[in-house]
């Protein structure tokens, strides 16, 4: 027994020695220790000490046989230690490892306690063999300068401490500026192992007790313009110091002083006046007008201009308050004086009331007979948003319009109405409808012989979603004959399809639906149908194709002597035709067509992009017309020296310089041109701040418009939507919406001579 003991010894030395040569748990141990000795240790107990003062205590009756127990200063087969921990002194081997004791035993590990930071504990954390990774032992304390535990089982032993993670500056200080007496505050904001400490600096001289994440300075001076702010933030494993935070102070605040006063205004009722001030003080200065010492919400400009005025502002008086931090000033009060408007142009006058909280008049069309009968059209929009209505009123003299009647039956949705009018004096009007489920084209005629509407024409089956699109493409000719353009699709089918009828003035009748593009497959749409007619009858139309290739416009002409279209062709590869603001035919088959972002011209056998030149057109900034003679205007809204404003130019091979309409500066949102056979033009606009139509004129083969009139008699609504027509006579009609706040939409209309 006592032979085979010390072979164990021995040969537990020699595994001992090799493993402090090949050294340490995660990293280079010290030079290794003596190997150790093997202390047999049996059931009576005892003490076996290692190297650095690691030892075990074992009580009697722990083991049942003597065992050789040996402590290594060594790691190696030991796991890595958890990333967050770090070792505090050297990993100890107390072997055998695995033996188990039947009562608990007393390990003691050495450790370093200065390499442990102030705040943190240290930790023991042991493994063994079996194990892959370490655990902390538990009721472990510190005694001196180790760690002692109770174990039932040996292992490997390391005090710990938590990873020291040096400080990082996540946020740094930013600059400030603040007036001279006030103080300003610089924060840091920083990541790292705590305890962080920080140390703020004026231009790199530490700040006596200035040792937080945030500093607030003394009230500042002027002295103290330019002074630069850093900190440093440290901790056990390091430290970092910020960037720069610069410190501004401005002159102490001074109180606002009032160098122009406002000035009395007059003007005509329905237009609007604009009073302003000029002050100087440290910015920035507030500002709030009042009117008859009320303040007017949203008037804190240094400038405020008032609505559309009406007889009843005259008098009022206007006043505004400026101020900052460091006071207020109240202007002088300037008086409004408001006249009679006594240049209003024609007879404008209510055609309807439209009582409604929701859309009302969405858009209005319309048309003028050479008899000089005038027609308005406009879609309106009901409580549902499901029950529109086309309606119509006209008149004669101008001066009385009939009473408005309803073209549709049925609730339903439409689209917004299209008006051709005829040179025999009939009026066609056409839309899309979905109406008990059924999705189609209408249109009706006013015949100038009885002076009543036709019945519904129904063409097409649509399918739900067209009643959502523009309206259909309608056209008339001098002598009576209409031409209508609109989408189709078969009973059931998805395939979409491109539908023409004519209206024979001598017949009386429409021509049977006619399909001048038959898409071939279900990916295929059609939509945005625009038409053009010349005085002869021919016609020209534009459309969206969409397919599985792309988007597309396509044409094609009807010819009148042989009453056929032309095969359809594709002439740009952009759907732009769904948003078209002006097509037109010459007689001579010359064509221009404006779209949301280019402007196009047909010779007769091609289409070309002449857009060079112009400034960018959108849907909104842009009209065009062209007459029977081949002349043209295209009216664009531009920004001349910071100010909106129309500008008309001509296309002749080339565009024309621009010319600028009288009156236009401060255009807003809206406006319509019309232009007659001659090639008069006749155009109505929202003047200035939407709340007053105003409309100019230019005779054919001229660049020089009217001044503007004012086409509206009262201000005191919104002006939109608009709409105008001009016969060969050059008589005009007007037409818009006006909102009423508390009543709702009405229209309007204004006959010119």
């Amino acid at each position: 027994m006592r032979s085979e003991r010390s072979g164990r010894r021995a040969l537990l030395g020699a595994l001992l020695t090799l493993a402090v040569l090949l050294g340490g748990c995660g990293g280079s141990d010290p030079p290794p220790a003596p190997p150790p000795s093997a202390s047999g240790i049996g059931p009576s107990g005892g003490t076996v000490n290692g190297p650095d003062g690691a030892s075990v205590a074992v009580p009697a009756g722990a083991l049942t046989t003597t065992v050789d127990i040996a402590i290594a200063r060594s790691g190696a087969g030991a796991p890595a230690l958890p990333s967050d921990r770090e070792a505090a002194g050297n990993v100890y081997a107390f072997t055998p490892h695995g033996t188990a004791f039947a009562a608990p035993v007393m390990v003691s590990v050495p450790f370093d306690p200065a390499s442990v930071p102030s705040g943190q504990s240290p930790q023991l954390f042991k493994t063994n063999a079996a194990q892959s990774g370490w655990e902390p032992v538990s009721g472990a304390g510190v005694a001196g300068s180790a760690m002692t535990a109770q174990v039932t089982s040996f292992s490997w032993f390391v005090v710990t401490r938590a990873r020291i993670v040096p400080p990082s500056i996540t946020a740094q200080p930013q600059n400030q500026t603040v007036p001279a007496g006030q103080t300003a505050t610089f924060t840091v904001t920083a990541t790292g192992t705590a305890p962080l400490a920080y140390q703020w600096r004026r231009n790199g001289t530490d700040i006596a007790g200035a040792t937080a994440s945030s500093y607030t300075t003394p009230a500042t001076t002027l002295a103290d313009n330019g002074a630069q702010f850093t900190v440093v933030v440290s901790n056990a494993a390091g430290s970092v110091t910020s960037n720069a935070a610069t410190l501004t102070v401005q002159p102490a605040p001074v109180a606002p002083t009032i160098t122009a006063q406002p000035q009395n205004a007059t003007v005509v009722e329905g237009q609007t006046a604009t009073f302003t001030v000029t002050a100087t003080g440290t910015a920035p200065l507030a500002y709030q007008w009042r009117r008859n010492d009320v303040n007017i919400g949203g008037a804190t400009a240094s400038s405020y201009t008032t609505p559309a005025t009406t007889l009843a502002d005259n008098g009022a008086q206007f006043t505004v308050v400026v101020s900052n931090a460091a006071g207020s000033v109240t202007s002088n009060a300037a008086t409004l004086t408001v006249t009679p408007a006594s240049n209003v142009a024609g007879n404008p006058r209510r055609v309807q009331a439209v009582v409604t909280s929701h859309p009302g008049v969405i858009r209005i069309r319309s048309a003028v007979a050479p008899s000089g009968r005038a027609t308005l059209v406009w879609v309106r929009s009901g409580s549902s948003g499901f029950d529109d209505h086309i309606e119509t009123s006209n008149s004669t003299d101008g001066l009385s319009w009939t009473t408005p009647l309803r073209l549709t039956s049925g609730t339903g949705a439409r689209s917004a109405p299209a008006v051709a009018q005829a040179g025999n004096g009939d009026v066609f009007v056409a839309w899309y409808e979905i109406v008990n489920s059924v999705a189609r084209a209408v249109v009706v005629r006013f015949s100038a012989v009885t002076s009543s509407w036709s019945a519904p024409h129904y063409v097409g089956n649509l399918g739900a979603s067209s009643a959502g699109q523009p309206g259909p493409g309608l056209a008339a000719d001098a002598d009576g004959n209409a031409l209508l353009l609109a989408s189709d699709r078969a009973t059931g089918s998805p395939i979409w399809r491109t539908v023409a009828t004519r209206f024979d003035a001598a017949t009386g009748a429409w021509s049977p639906a006619s399909f001048i593009e038959n898409y071939s497959s279900s990916d295929e749409d059609a939509g945005g149908h625009r038409i053009a007619m010349d005085t002869q009858g021919n016609a020209i139309a534009v459309w969206a194709r969409i397919n599985a290739a792309g988007e597309s416009t396509v044409y094609a002409r009807y010819d009148r002597a042989a009453g056929t279209w032309s095969t359809p062709a594709v002439f740009t590869g952009s759907s732009s035709v769904f948003q078209v603001s002006g097509l037109g035919l010459a007689d001579n088959g010359s064509a221009l067509l404006l779209t949301h972002n280019r402007v196009w011209r047909f010779n007769g056998t091609s289409w070309t992009d002449v857009s060079a030149g112009l400034p960018q057109i959108t849907v909104a900034n842009a009209r065009l017309a062209v007459a029977a003679d081949g002349s043209n205007l295209l009216i664009m809204r531009e920004t001349v020296s910071g100010s909106p404003q129309l500008r008309a130019r001509r296309y002749g091979g080339a565009w024309s310089s621009p010319v600028t309409v009288p009156d236009s500066a401060g255009v807003a949102l809206g406006w319509e041109l019309a232009m007659n056979a001659a090639g008069d033009a006749v155009l109505v606009w929202n003047y200035q701040t939407q709340r007053q139509a105003a409309v100019g004129r230019l005779p054919s083969g001229s660049n020089t418009w009217s001044p503007a009139q004012a086409a509206s008699s009262t201000a005191s609504s919104d002006v939109l939507p608009l709409a105008a027509a001009l016969a060969a006579s050059g008589r005009a009609v007007l037409g818009w919406r006006e909102f009423v706040l508390g009543s709702g939409d009405e229209v309007w209309g204004n006959v010119l001579p």
